[in-house]
């Protein structure tokens, strides 16, 4: 899909982003927008007062701070950063993870 022209890619981390990403997608008018979410790939979360409140389209979020590596996941694929993350911990470097959200437009 993101060889498409002018199309907008998203894949969200979790329910909660689901949630934000087709609420970005219902505000975009002037193109086309894909949802990248694999079935049964899914991490619960509890309910959040904002999960129905659109992202900036492009920007993607730091979830971690660290100074010696980043990880960048897009999708499901944020809760492996995370699994890296805690093993790193354990050997002492410092970890920060982000989610990319789109692929296209880059963040």
């Amino acid at each position: 899909m993101s060889c498409l022209p002018n199309m907008l890619v998203m894949a969200p981390s979790d329910e909660i982003e689901l949630a934000r990403m087709v609420a970005t997608a219902a505000e975009v008018d002037d193109h086309p927008v894909c949802l990248r979410y694999p079935s049964g790939a899914h991490v619960r979360i509890n309910n959040c007062s904002d999960s129905e409140v659109p992202i900036q389209i492009g920007k993607g979020k730091v979830l971690k701070e660290g100074k010696d590596v980043v990880l960048l996941g897009y999708g499901v694929m944020v809760h492996n950063c995370f699994y890296a993350h805690s093993l790193l911990s354990e050997l002492g470097v410092e970890v920060a993870v982000a989610d990319a959200r789109f692929c296209k437009p880059a963040p």
